[in-house]
């Protein structure tokens, strides 16, 4: 992950706190990074920002998709404490906000 990611969520979930009105009808999909070698390519030629925060083979894993696709995603043992971070956090600072799935 990069530094200081439990930042930026805070700082957006006080976003959240603040803007949304409709607070009992809204819920959270979370989606921790998948991506591939294609994509990661296709975004290093378009120069697109970012994409050294996505692309970290350090901290991530080979996956095969349900579909054969060839993708990464955060090694599963690490993947576990960031979701407990991310959720921790999510519930201290919005916690009416319900978190349908996660993963």
């Amino acid at each position: 992950m990069a530094d200081g990611w439990l930042d930026r969520y805070e700082e957006l979930f006080n976003y959240v706190q603040d803007y949304v009105q409709y607070k009992d009808s809204v819920q959270a999909e979370c989606i921790f990074l998948t991506h591939n070698a294609k994509k990661h390519q296709d975004n290093l030629d378009a120069g697109r920002p970012g994409e050294d925060l996505l692309w970290n083979p350090k901290l991530q894993e080979n996956k095969i998709s349900q579909y054969g696709g060839e993708n990464i995603r955060y090694k599963s043992g690490q993947k576990g404490v960031y979701i407990e971070q991310f959720k921790e956090l999510h519930n201290n600072v919005i916690p009416w906000n319900k978190i349908r799935y996660i993963f």
